[in-house]
Formats: structure tokens, sequence, C-alpha cells
């Protein structure tokens, strides 16, 4: 009979294993689909905003108690039947977008998530967010990102993205772009620092290789387990 330790090892072995081959071929199949990884966004006008939830009332008051104006509801099409739904509000004085994203899961049912982001006079843009699915790729140099997908309070993500803006020494400016101009000119930016890093093949490439280098199958990979085990995502 062998010690339990050994049994325990070899169980955690073939576990992880089969953990592992089961996302990779998860990872291929999502580098293979036709699913875009930076969707173009497009103003929303089906009226289906806000999901028919109770919370979705107590949160847009608790957006109208903070203050926060609504700019923008905009949507992104991944497949037919699968669509990703923001509303994009503004605080009082100008210097904190908060986007509202409401991602599909399961039937009939959405998750809601925060992105909180603001941008210092010297350029550093600073995003919060509470977004839990896995991202993998690369940011920009001059953006300060911190992800608390444990953080699932919008009361508290705010706190935590204000506490950072005093912290930074650094005054912060007024948006004054359009929100929908905005987050596709950020998508655009995002896609092509992860072809230029490796961590996405170029679009004329992507028929043949599919989305993800082998590097960035293996940083994908690596967030998920993070994500998945210990709530911690890759922000570099």
């Amino acid at each position: 009979m062998r010690p339990y330790w050994v049994l325990a090892l070899c169980a955690f072995l073939s576990w992880f294993l089969i953990e592992t081959i089961y996302n990779w071929i998860a990872i291929s199949a999502l580098s293979r689909s036709p699913a875009p990884l930076f969707p173009k966004f497009e103003i929303n006008r089906s009226g289906d905003e806000w999901p028919a939830q109770r919370r979705s009332i107590g949160l847009r008051e608790w957006l109208r108690r903070e203050e926060f104006e609504r700019l923008a509801a905009i949507r992104a099409e991944f497949f037919e039947s699968v669509v990703l739904r923001l509303s994009v509000y503004q605080n009082k004085d100008g210097t904190v977008r908060m986007q509202v994203m409401f991602l599909p899961h399961q039937r009939d049912h959405v998750t809601v998530c925060f992105i909180v982001f603001s941008e210092a006079r010297d350029g550093t843009r600073l995003v919060t967010d509470n977004y839990f699915l896995p991202y993998g790729g690369f940011y920009p140099e001059n953006w300060s990102v911190e992800r608390k997908p444990l953080m699932r309070s919008p009361e508290k993500l705010l706190k935590r993205h204000l506490r950072r803006m005093a912290g930074f020494g650094l005054p912060f400016v007024e948006f004054d772009d359009d929100p929908l101009t905005e987050i596709n000119d950020q998508q655009r930016i995002l896609e092509r620092l992860n072809v230029d890093l490796g961590f996405l093949f170029p679009r004329h490439l992507r028929e043949e290789y599919g989305k993800f280098t082998q590097q960035g199958r293996y940083r994908f990979w690596k967030e998920l387990w993070l994500l998945n085990y210990f709530g911690c995502p890759i922000v570099r």
C-alpha cells in the first residue's frame, strides 16, 4: 500500500493533466472561432439596454445617487444570438467613466461586470474592473490596470478606483470624447498592440493559424487557470 501523500499527488497530477487538456482544447476552439476578440461596438437601438432583473433597478438607483450621468448604450455582436451590451456613465465632474457590462450567461441570464476608468493629465489611463473572464493579452504601457474579479460590488469597485486616483499624484482630466468613438479606438489600440507583441496573429494569418500564437495560447491558459482557482488575473 502506497503512502497517502503519493496517492494524493497522483490524483492531483491526473486531475491537472485532464483539466489542462480540456482547457487547451477550448482555447484552440476559441482561436479558430469566428467570434472577434476585440469586436466593433455600435449604438444600441434595440431598447434592450438593461436586463429585466430586480438587481438592475437597484443598480440604476445607485448610479443616480452617485450622480453618474448616462452617456450611451452600445452593443457588440459576437454571434447572431450572443450580444455584449454596455451602458456608459460618467460622474459629475467628468473625470470618471463607468462601463456597465452585461455578459450573456446561460439561458436568458446575464452577468454584470463594471469597468471604471480615468485619464491623468500625462496621458496615463487608470483602469479598475471586476471582469472575471480571461484576457491573457497585453495592455499599453500608459495603462495602469487593476482587475478585481472577486469584487462584485460596484460601490466597492468605485471606491477602490477613487483611492487609486487619490494616490496617483497627478490631476485627472475631464473626458470630452464620444463613448462609442472612445471604446472603438481602445479596441483598435489593444488589438494592434497584441499583434505587435506576439499574442495574436495578424488578421491575414488567422484563417490558417487561428487568432492566438503559441505564446498567446499559453498566456490565455495561464490566466484562465489563475482566475478559476485563485481569482488572480494577469495584468502584464
